[in-house]
């Protein structure tokens, strides 16, 4: 593997299978024959292969036809890279040519306002005695226009979330990158590197996450044999399901299992147990102040100061709200907990 694409795996990179040539095809003379059995291949069922033949070679019966379908199949499986040391460089070559035309345009400005150059109207543009100024300013604006252009884009796209280490660790498992066997990948070796410049990828249509849903995702929950068809999305939900299911296999390779969550469904559990732990917060401070003395305002205080505390945190890293909205939701909890220390005498 050549060092400027990084090593995928420890072995030497295939090169890529050549498409047939149409000089390969049979001789002029069976032309009518070859018509006739393309036109019957045509006409036949597709597919016309089952899953061994995908086994053996997924780069024929899969490829970028399948891969594109499945990247297409989750929002969050399409993961790009940003070229961020390429798009650098270019835009420090677009600022470079500016700053030549711009010397060039201070230069001409300094040539016709010497004292000992004749009079000329330097405050016009219309009688400009210079016919290559306005010419030159012309550029400048063009070469201006692409620079703030690509700033913006580029500006946009770096403010493109990276992608989640579990959506990467998807895309290398259905690519097979770790697989020693180029057979086995879908995707020609070289083609699909791209995935391991992972401080150089971005995330196309980013999924909002909370903290809370994160650790739902990694905990055994979600993975209980029931509760994890139960957050799944059905075969019937996924476009083109047929042509990306997974090809199990007890060897490593491909196509290794891809679960698709329910979006929806988890979301929906996630939002309910915070709204059950948020419930909890309101009714817990009411038996606990309470069940304190009344002659001991401090130890009251003191109960007060660790349920907001805790609703702070609960809100800071179970929701997706930002410090400041979990401040003011923190703020008005603190409101009616002193109404509830007021209540309790």
């Amino acid at each position: 593997m050549s060092p400027i694409l990084g090593p995928l795996s420890s072995h030497t990179p295939q090169i890529p299978r050549p498409l047939p040539s149409p000089t390969d095809s049979e001789p002029p003379a069976e032309d009518a024959a070859s018509d006739s059995t393309r036109s019957s291949i045509s006409l036949s069922v597709y597919p016309d292969y089952g899953d061994e033949d995908i086994r053996k070679a997924p780069w024929k019966y899969s490829g970028y036809r399948v891969f594109s379908k499945w990247l297409a199949s989750d929002q969050s499986f399409l993961i790009t890279r940003r070229f961020g040391a390429l798009q650098a460089r270019v835009l420090l070559s677009l600022q470079d040519e500016i700053v030549k035309l711009e010397e060039e345009l201070e230069s001409m400005d300094q040539a016709y306002s010497r004292k000992a150059v004749p009079d000329v109207d330097n405050g016009s543009f219309r009688i400009d005695p210079c016919e290559a100024r306005p010419a030159l300013i012309a550029t400048l604006g063009d070469k201006l226009r692409a620079y703030n252009g690509f700033i913006n884009e580029y500006s946009q796209l770096m403010a493109r979330p990276v992608p989640r280490p579990d959506d990467i660790s998807n895309i290398r498992n259905w690519l097979g990158t770790d697989d020693p066997d180029p057979e086995k990948h879908p995707i020609n070796e070289i083609e699909a590197a791209y995935i391991t410049h992972t401080k150089d990828l971005v995330t196309i249509l980013p999924k909002e996450i909370s903290w809370f849903r994160k650790v739902l995702e990694r905990s055994l929950l979600l993975r209980i044999p029931g509760l994890r068809l139960l957050f799944e999305r059905k075969d019937d939900d996924i476009e083109d399901y047929d042509d990306i299911r997974p090809i199990r296999d007890n060897q490593q390779g491909f196509i290794r299992a891809t679960r698709w969550q329910n979006d929806k469904r988890v979301d929906r559990f996630s939002e309910g147990v915070i709204a059950v732990v948020g419930l909890a917060m309101l009714i817990a401070p009411l038996w606990v102040l309470d069940k304190i003395d009344h002659g001991l305002p401090s130890v009251k205080l003191g109960a007060i100061t660790v349920f907001i505390v805790v609703f702070f945190i609960l809100v800071a890293v179970a929701t997706t709200a930002r410090v400041f909205d979990a401040l003011a939701a923190t703020a008005a909890y603190a409101a009616v907990l002193m109404v509830f220390l007021q209540l309790s005498g």
